[in-house]
């Protein structure tokens, strides 16, 4: 069985094309262990805010067996 671990990504920036628009800087994701946050992040911010993502850090918070 998979462990699910939920990480903070921060830092987040976003490409907006110029656009005046207020986004999270922060986020906590939970992923499957097997899973690559730093290949699964961008996609994820983006799917939840509707834009592209430039850059962000990662952290890992916490792991549930």
């Amino acid at each position: 069985m998979n462990k699910r671990i939920t990480y903070s990504f921060y830092d987040i920036r976003y490409e907006t094309d110029g656009e005046a628009v207020e986004l999270p800087d922060k986020m906590k994701v939970t992923l499957s262990e097997d899973e690559d946050p730093s290949l699964e992040g961008a996609s994820i911010i983006s799917d939840r805010t509707g834009f592209l993502v430039e850059s962000f850090q990662i952290r890992k918070l916490a792991v549930e067996k």
